[in-house]
């Protein structure tokens, strides 16, 4: 799955940010840093498990050079759009806990099987690379008129943003009672922005 994320960001990253795909010669490197990361993974079930470390940390290495290159060609463009900062952020968890996890394994040999890290990562990882998905894609899907769709997604962004990423860090620092109470209040933001838009998309035609 983070594979398929990193490798569709040159091309769906800057959609988010109303621009054409965008790569250079770090998305090469990234690509080896990634196929190598996933050989070490799977070998880790044969082998000893520091090489699942080693593939974590790999795999992290890749997702940063991609995500780092885009964001240095297009940020000034994508920064005010809450789709292209969602992304970003979720991606930039989703490598913050393959490095942390990497680390772990290579200290210890072994990692909690459902941590901090790991919840932050399903959370505010891959929560917040999918709700930037929906935000760009289904105004598209609904067809024109695209602006009052987008709007009704992506209105009051820093709220979604500032809820989910301290759901996250609480995750991580073991906040259980602020973890829920943000990322609750992240899933009922979002809810209310899909209702909102159904409502809108079921107005009748002026």
């Amino acid at each position: 799955m983070g594979l398929t994320i990193v490798g569709t960001l040159p091309t769906f990253l800057p959609t988010t940010a109303h621009h054409r795909a965008v790569s250079g010669r770090e998305a090469i490197v990234a690509w080896w840093l990634g196929l190598g990361g996933v050989v070490a993974i799977a070998s880790g079930l044969w082998a000893p498990p520091e090489l699942v470390g080693l593939g974590n940390l790999l795999v992290s290495a890749a997702a940063v050079m991609v995500l780092g290159g885009i964001l240095v060609r297009l940020w000034r463009k994508g920064a005010g759009r809450l789709p292209f900062v969602q992304v970003s952020a979720g991606v930039t968890w989703l490598a913050l806990w393959a490095a942390v996890d990497g680390i772990e394994i290579l200290q210890t040999g072994s990692s909690p099987v459902f941590g901090g890290w790991a919840g932050a990562a399903v959370v505010a990882g891959v929560g917040q690379v999918l709700a930037g998905s929906l935000a760009s894609i289904v105004p598209v899907l609904l067809g024109p008129p695209l602006g009052p769709a987008e709007s009704i997604l992506t209105r009051r962004r820093w709220v979604p943003l500032v809820l989910v990423n301290l759901g996250g860090l609480a995750l991580v620092a073991g906040w259980e009672v602020v973890a829920v109470g943000a990322v609750g209040s992240w899933m009922v933001d979002l809810l209310a922005r899909v209702a909102g838009l159904f409502r809108q998309n079921s107005l009748p035609d002026d």
